[in-house]
């Protein structure tokens, strides 16, 4: 009976709390081409810091990016 209890407690309380967890992100960071969308965003309404500071965030993510070395470039061109 009590097995029983808690497999009750597994399924129903924390399975769904794992859910919520993975759905807010679950504190991984955010993917690169999320993070090079940010930079052209930027970019594009003159906000040069925060383009760089997202391309440089989107490069240390992928390692191998050349949109977002372009996206550097552009910024300091």
């Amino acid at each position: 009976m009590k097995r029983i209890a808690h497999v009750f407690i597994l399924i129903f309380c924390v399975v769904p709390l794992m859910a919520t967890y993975a759905q807010e992100g679950g504190g991984r960071d955010t993917p690169s081409w999320v993070e090079y969308e940010k930079g052209v965003l930027a970019l594009s309404q003159r906000e040069y810091g925060q383009a760089l500071f997202s391309f440089k965030k989107a490069l240390a993510r992928a390692r191998v990016m050349p949109e977002a070395e372009l996206g550097i470039g552009d910024v300091y061109f």
